[in-house]
């Protein structure tokens, strides 16, 4: 849980390679990261369509036992894509 070490941006070098993949597979490509926004950090999942096109989604839950949620800030919203 070291979130302040290991944190990117939403526009960071993880998610621009996300998105080269993705146009050069021509496929979707997904994953999670540790995002840091407005002072705080969230488990984010990417889902990157071949266009370029991002969807995100925070955890909404995270993970009390392994310390996760007092280190993540928890999601407001739900997604469907």
């Amino acid at each position: 849980m070291t979130s302040d070490q290991v944190a990117e941006t939403s526009d960071a070098p993880s998610v621009r390679w996300m998105q080269q993949q993705a146009k050069k597979l021509n496929a979707a490509v997904c994953g999670s990261l540790s995002i840091q926004k407005n002072q705080k950090f969230y488990n984010r999942f990417f889902f990157v369509h071949p266009d370029g096109h991002i969807n995100t989604y925070d955890k909404y839950h995270p993970y009390t036992p392994s310390g996760e949620a007092r280190v993540y800030a928890a999601g407001t919203k739900p997604i469907t894509f």
